[in-house]
């Protein structure tokens, strides 16, 4: 089974710190080439928080169905405060994200600090705003490549 999450960073509407949504970890088929396509299609137009929310509600809705099960609580976003416009995905990656697949969109209006892996090197990257950005394992993805290879062979 092939885990995803989908992080939305933005502003916290009443302190104005930047903070990431954080959904539950979506089990199945995460991968790019199956439900990852959808992710970032849909993240692409997401500007803001309420409409991240809709896209998480339907796309739960449509295939998870989490928020109708018992533990409907499992599937809502979680929320945390970015410390000095870093996120850190390279310590303790199992215990902090778990997740195979990580889908990651800036709505904060500033600019935002990975630490993660490139080609198997620790490095820092950007993630500006406005932009999707994808890690396997921690590691930075070229979702953009990779989509097009997997739309030649469809």
């Amino acid at each position: 089974m092939t885990r995803g999450k989908m992080i939305l960073i933005n502003k916290d509407k009443f302190n104005g710190k930047n903070v990431m949504n954080i959904t539950c970890e979506f089990n199945g088929d995460m991968y790019l080439s199956w439900y990852g396509k959808l992710v970032i299609s849909n993240l692409e137009k997401v500007g803001n928080f309420e409409e991240f929310r809709k896209f998480v509600d339907y796309f739960d809705s449509m295939f998870f169905q989490y928020k109708n099960r018992q533990y409907s609580d499992y599937y809502l976003i979680s929320y945390e405060e970015i410390k000095e416009n870093t996120i850190n995905l390279q310590d303790n990656y199992i215990n902090n994200w778990f997740s195979d697949y990580l889908y990651f969109k800036n709505v904060c209006g500033e600019d935002i600090n990975i630490l993660c892996e490139t080609n198997n090197k620790k490095e820092t990257i950007t993630i500006k705003n406005g932009e999707i950005k994808v890690f396997y394992f921690g590691q930075l993805v070229n979702y953009k490549k990779e989509l097009i290879e997997i739309l030649k062979g469809e």
